[in-house]
């Protein structure tokens, strides 16, 4: 009886390790990472190109600090990167062969007073080897840094 306990256990475990298949899906399991401070979780939503710049500055913070964390890892938990809670909508607004735009709406409001201090914000995801990753809306300053949409 055990040994199929413990077969089952593995079996959800890992089936809770997969990437989800839509966009919204990955944004869910993004905003629980991140809510949650997983922060191992939550890199692995993230497009390349979005981890590459987070990393770098994450490996520029480190240095500066003379700290030897992982510089990703480092860089999540420096900003402490929050969330809005709760999650109460996640709606795929665009959906293209590998690109999708999603309307994210959080935080303490009503559901259903578009006037109340909801945060509302789009999130771009882009399809990666078959998975939907989420690409940061980077700030300008950090444009210029290797891996980002417009620098080396």
């Amino acid at each position: 009886m055990r040994r199929w306990l413990l077969i089952v256990v593995i079996f959800v475990l890992a089936a809770c390790q997969e990437f989800p298949l839509d966009p919204a899906g990955t944004y869910r399991a993004f905003h629980f990472a991140i809510a949650e401070r997983k922060w191992d979780l939550a890199i692995g939503f993230l497009a390349p190109q979005t981890n590459q710049v987070f990393e770098e500055v994450g490996r520029r913070l480190a240095e500066a600090v003379g700290h030897s964390d992982n510089p990703l890892t480092f860089f999540l938990r420096g900003v402490r990167a929050t969330v809005h809670t709760p999650l109460h909508e996640v709606e795929v607004l665009e959906r293209h062969e590998s690109r999708a735009i999603v309307r994210v709406k959080a935080g303490p409001c009503d559901r259903q007073d578009e006037q109340s201090d909801c945060s509302v914000t789009h999130v771009v995801l882009e399809q990666v080897d078959g998975r939907w990753l989420i690409v940061a809306d980077l700030p300008e300053l950090l444009r210029d840094l290797p891996g980002s949409f417009t620098g080396g």
